[in-house]
């Protein structure tokens, strides 16, 4: 019987290997055994999430990469983050081709659980619904922030090696086609509830999809796609779900399992690093980041906060350089406590109930409802310890509401899987927002700078691969 860790060799030897006819003799070999029986086929699923929560592509990835880009973090060593921080990031820079390389090893992992699970006979039915419905969630999750990073991307459906070796960038449009497709048919495969060790409903860990993480990515999608109605249906149905999910007092939100969690990754077993998450081994700070390859956040960002904002006092930490004259300090994402530690409190946030009142607000505006977008704002600042905008501006334009809303993304989901970064992007603000954030960087912005660059060794390798504007 091959080991899950024989598998997963094989299929990076199929992303890898030159010789397209080896590979696919490898993949016959090894990977239909996996389908034969419910607890191996899960075991294939469970290894793409230790990807996702460890891997180059990971949601801290994404934070740290787009957080250093924009205007929330601040670099102080290390060559290829100064490289984002200042905008000057190259076809060559190693985060942007190992980000591109993780995005698709997942993507092609749950290309190969579909083909697998669909021809398999003999998995228990519940089971195989489940398992194909999480494929096609990780299938779209990949695409989303590939596409939002990198703009006209591959399309890859298929485990065919010399057919994925030959793909062009599909339109933007057309990924977000593949990605509505796929979360719709999540939708409709996955568990309500959260699935356990055997696949089937019944756990307390919201560490593998439902049908809610799929509706809250989709929802996220038809916000980007300015479908606002649908955005707005599918936000509410969450919201609406007090059974299962509500907002939790700031100090619980980033529990593990907390009330608020839609979806959270777990760090992988065996757990080296004794991390409870990546961020919070990485963001937060025990020694001046001017003496370490870590980041803090951006003394502007910082001081963006209402002073009375409860987010600032529990969410931000602080670090007094005392060796240095005049005394520097150092502010970090605090919103996960534990550096590091074997007994697990903390899970890394994927989705939460927050983002989809935030959503919902937004797309209330655009809808002609500013009165009941700020009344969702409103439940977030009183959270905040803020007072209602309710009372301090009972008419506001909907220009105005939309900027309200823009503050409060940006205090309430900093450092969260890219948020700030793609928020800037899409609403048009980008180019209003970081001319003057690389000026604090002592840089200047490029507005072709929005997207990373196709990194150059998939272009060397793929003649139909183009590069963006402006590398």
């Amino acid at each position: 019987m091959f080991t899950t860790k024989y598998f997963f060799t094989l299929l990076q030897l199929l992303l890898l290997c030159s010789c397209v006819k080896d590979a696919q003799e490898l993949q016959q070999q090894g990977r239909i055994a996996y389908y034969q029986s419910d607890s191996s086929a899960t075991r294939i699923v469970m290894g793409i999430y230790a990807r996702m929560a460890d891997g180059s592509a990971s949601s801290y990835r994404t934070a740290l990469l787009t957080g250093v880009s924009g205007d929330e973090l601040t670099v102080f060593t290390k060559a290829e983050l100064s490289d984002l921080y200042r905008n000057k990031m190259q076809p060559d820079n190693i985060y942007a081709y190992w980000y591109w390389k993780d995005a698709y090893a997942c993507i092609y992992m749950a290309n190969d659980v579909l083909d697998g699970c669909g021809q398999s006979s003999v998995l228990t039915p519940a089971v195989k619904s489940q398992l194909m419905g999480e494929a096609y969630f990780i299938r779209a999750y990949e695409y989303f922030y590939l596409v939002n990073l990198f703009g006209s991307v591959p399309v890859s459906t298929s485990i065919d090696v010399s057919e994925n070796a030959k793909l062009r960038r599909e339109r933007i449009t057309a990924v977000y086609e593949q990605i509505v497709a796929d979360l719709k048919k999540a939708c409709d495969l996955l568990h309500d509830g959260y699935a356990a060790s055997n696949s089937l409903p019944g756990s307390q860990e919201r560490t593998r999809p439902n049908k809610a993480t799929a509706a809250a990515l989709l929802a996220r999608v038809y916000l980007y796609s300015q479908k606002y109605p649908e955005a707005a249906s599918l936000a509410s149905s969450l919201i609406e779900s007090k059974d299962r999910y509500e907002l939790v007092s700031p100090e619980h939100v980033f529990l593990k399992n907390s009330r608020e969690a839609i979806w959270q990754l777990m760090p992988s077993s065996p757990n080296y690093l004794n991390l409870n998450t990546h961020e919070g081994r990485e963001f937060i700070l025990i020694y001046p980041p001017r003496l370490t390859t870590q980041v803090a956040l951006a003394a502007d960002y910082v001081n963006s906060f209402d002073h009375q904002d409860i987010r600032k006092s529990l969410w931000i930490g602080r670090l007094n350089d005392s060796s240095v004259n005049p005394r520097v300090t150092y502010y970090y994402a605090y919103k996960y406590k534990v550096r590091s530690g074997t007994q697990l409190s903390e899970y890394t946030m994927i989705f939460r109930l927050a983002e989809q009142y935030l959503i919902r607000a937004e797309a209330m505006v655009y809808m002609g409802k500013v009165k009941e977008a700020l009344a969702d704002v409103d439940v977030l600042r009183r959270r905040a310890g803020l007072s209602p905008l309710a009372g301090i501006e009972p008419v506001i334009s909907a220009e105005d509401a939309l900027k309200v809303i823009l503050k409060e993304r940006q205090w309430e989901l900093f450092t969260e899987g890219g948020h700030r970064w793609f928020d800037l992007r899409r609403t048009n603000n980008i180019d209003v927002i970081m001319p003057q954030a690389c000026a604090a960087k002592e840089t200047q912005w490029r507005t072709e700078k929005q997207l990373w660059p196709v990194p150059a060794e998939e272009i060397r390798r793929n003649a139909n691969l183009t590069q963006n504007k402006g590398y």
